[in-house]
């Protein structure tokens, strides 16, 4: 008997190492050959890469050797020092990198930190969707779309190793939409959507920012819209407080440089005509990346892309027909995890047309401000299409009609 239990315990064990096995194949795929050249070369020309690459040694040698506080370094303008809450520092991704700093120097830490945001991003979206759905196989093709979504690539190349962080909002919006769903959520739940959360804006405050937003409008356009009666329930509105409470010593930690500087009256402003330049253009939806391999170039010589990786927002073929399908099979009546994701398609879509919407096809490419923190809204190109792959399924398997719609996963309640 106990060799039965063993032999079943490591049958278990080894179905649940293949999905992890899976997406550290894709990632080596997809970013091949930096495998090879993890601890002297960088992907990409060098710029921003080089400035993350330096991070990862800098906070090794403020915190462990010079024991200073690391978002100031005296050395640079000097004497003045510099502030790094100037720009961008994403602190949990310099911790991340600790360790391979230690075993090999900053690049190394830098290029495993980056391929590692593959990783995570496929493995924890599909998590969520599998929870969401039940099914493997569409719980797959969620993750490996989200993991390698074209503004992934491009940010990659272009060294931005904040945006990269893109692995906490499944678990944010895991959490988020269980309370959500239900109201009243698990204490598990709860804490895994405000730990999401805290790590977002550990790894950028663009992301933090625009998330916070978002969810915002999503969790108060699918009350009012789709259930009203929750506005009275004491346990949904104990379990946001309880995510909040969770969150809230992740993001005071976060924002806590930002918070000095301001007080310096150091912080720096953007005008608006900045802002204005960052608002997103249809075409940023619609358009592959320039460097792809069929249609890359058509694109460079026909539209305005010289901030490609800025604007590179493209969903891409296979999770933009999936997402349609999931619209078209569900149109007799959506799950509540289906609501919350269009919800969340139309308030990032909104939201990333800045302060001044450009909707031409020939719109320059921009972003700064909203268009970064779009994956928010990209989480919800896998999930979707995962979602309508799970229905598309079972509707075959039971044999019904076109236009039937699939009973919802174990777990995703109708509101």
């Amino acid at each position: 008997m106990a060799g039965n239990a063993s032999a079943g315990a490591v049958a278990r064990w080894g179905k649940a190492s293949l999905v992890p096995l899976y997406f550290l194949g894709g990632t080596v795929f997809m970013t091949w050959p930096a495998v090879l050249h993890l601890a002297d070369a960088v992907v990409g020309q060098l710029g921003d890469n080089m400035h993350f690459a330096w991070l990862m040694g800098w906070f090794d040698q403020a915190i462990f050797q010079q024991g200073r506080w690391p978002f100031f370094a005296p050395q640079l303008n000097y004497p003045e020092g510099w502030q790094l809450a100037r720009s961008e520092t994403t602190p949990l991704q310099a911790v991340m990198g600790l360790p391979f700093t230690w075993i090999g120097g900053p690049l190394l830490a830098y290029n495993v930190v980056a391929l590692l945001s593959f990783f995570l991003s496929g493995l924890t979206s599909y998590l969520w969707v599998r929870r969401l759905t039940g099914d493997r196989l569409a719980s797959l093709l969620s993750g490996t779309l989200y993991a390698f979504l074209p503004f992934r690539i491009a940010h990659y190349r272009g060294g931005h190793l904040n945006i990269l962080g893109t692995m906490w909002f499944p678990l944010f919006f895991m959490g988020l939409f269980a309370v959500l769903k239900r109201g009243r959520a698990s204490r598990g739940e709860i804490a895994l959507g405000g730990i999401a959360l805290g790590l977002v804006s550990l790894t950028s405050q663009y992301y933090f920012y625009v998330t916070f937003v978002t969810a915002g409008f999503v969790a108060a356009g699918y009350l009012l819209l789709f259930a009203r009666d929750r506005l009275r329930d004491r346990a949904l509105w104990s379990s946001m407080l309880g995510m909040g409470a969770a969150a809230a010593p992740l993001v005071a930690l976060a924002v806590l440089p930002y918070l000095q500087l301001a007080a310096r009256d150091s912080l720096p402003d953007r005008p608006v005509e900045a802002v204005s330049l960052g608002s997103a253009g249809l075409s940023d939806f619609l358009l592959p990346s320039t460097d792809h391999f069929l249609w890359g170039e058509w694109v460079g010589e026909h539209f305005a892309r010289e901030h490609w990786m800025e604007g590179t927002l493209y969903v891409g073929a296979v999770a933009g027909g999936l997402s349609l399908l999931a619209v078209m099979l569900g149109q007799r009546g959506w799950p509540a995890e289906v609501r919350l994701l269009v919800l969340l398609a139309v308030v990032g879509g909104l939201l990333s047309a800045g302060v001044s919407s450009r909707l031409g096809l020939s719109d320059p490419a921009g972003f700064e401000i909203w268009g970064r923190p779009l994956p928010p809204l990209w989480v919800l190109g896998g999930a979707v299409a995962g979602t309508a792959m799970m229905r598309w399924r079972r509707n075959r398997v039971r044999g019904r009609g076109e236009g039937s719609v699939a009973s919802p996963a174990p777990g995703a309640a109708r509101p």
